[in-house]
């Protein structure tokens, strides 16, 4: 995947924030018993004193409800990271989308260059092969590493996958990622949150307009191995692109919830996406293609 550098661009009020980012997942997702009870607040002492033994002294900690955050960024950029960013996003998918919450604590590990991310994630997890420029979430670890010199878009992009694992564990690939890369690239404002369009939009274009497109059903109905493959870039461009489909409907909660919900059901999602949308699959694939060609980077 073409590697891009796209920077954060925060304004002075909370009101409206905005991300920019992208990422490749590297480590599936493992099922998890949902929860809807509130655990907002854990003991972080034991893995704080546990992680400060193997860190250098140039990181700093800071509580964030589910969140340990852990960084080699200053305490004042880690607090605002911390609040403006993690703290705002919990708020949104909070606010009627996700119900369940984390029962574990996470650590969010936030590098303030390229080479302190990749030194650090080799050494404390041994991760160093096909590592992704700009962070990733490593459930087994109940862990996030990001490169956060990248923008904080790949921050809400991993966070997602931390916290609809809980609520929504049977989440197929193709959803997971869409969601995630949605927000790569988003908004905070009134507790919601919308993804806008980002660089995953020129791959998908091209495929469309050279007949190298994936049917809806076909991306709907892959399987982890399938939708990770040498086509990834192109699923999640897809797949991202067909949850702001829904969003800009005003569906995307909609759909989610319903999906989630009835999962058992259908595992694909290709029958909720036509009663929400009233249509069969083949036509929402038609008008979702022509509305992609519509959009501007």
């Amino acid at each position: 995947m073409t590697v891009k550098r796209i920077n954060i661009v925060l304004g002075l009020s909370l009101s409206v924030i905005f991300l920019f980012c992208g990422t490749k997942r590297e480590d599936n997702m493992k099922q998890v018993a949902a929860t809807s009870k509130d655990t907002c607040y854990f003991d972080c002492d034991s893995v704080q004193t546990s992680l400060k033994a193997a860190l250098s002294e140039d990181f700093c900690f800071v509580k964030s409800g589910y969140f340990l955050v852990v960084s080699n960024l200053s305490l004042s950029e880690t607090r605002s990271l911390s609040e403006n960013t993690i703290g705002t996003a919990l708020k949104c998918f909070y606010n009627d989308y996700f119900i369940a919450k984390p029962t574990e604590l996470v650590t969010v590990f936030l590098f303030g260059d390229d080479a302190s991310y990749r030194l650090w994630a080799d050494k404390l997890y041994g991760d160093n092969d096909d590592l992704s420029p700009y962070g990733y979430y490593k459930p087994s670890k109940k862990a996030m590493l990001m490169n956060i010199k990248t923008g904080s878009g790949t921050l809400v992009h991993e966070l997602t996958h931390s916290l609809v694992r809980y609520d929504f564990p049977d989440l197929p690939s193709w959803f997971n990622e869409g969601l995630g890369s949605l927000y790569e690239r988003c908004s905070f404002q009134d507790n919601e949150i919308k993804g806008h369009v980002n660089w995953r939009l020129p791959a998908l274009v091209k495929a469309i307009k050279n007949n190298e497109y994936t049917s809806l059903k076909t991306l709907m109905s892959t399987d982890d191995e399938t939708f990770y493959n040498d086509e990834s870039a192109l699923n999640y461009s897809q797949a991202r692109y067909f949850c702001m489909y829904l969003q800009e409907k005003g569906l995307l909660k909609k759909y989610y919830k319903m999906f989630r919900d009835n999962f058992s059901t259908d595992s694909t999602g290709i029958s909720f996406a036509e009663e929400i949308l009233s249509s069969k699959i083949s036509t929402i694939d038609s008008e979702y293609k022509s509305w992609v060609l519509t959009l501007k980077q």
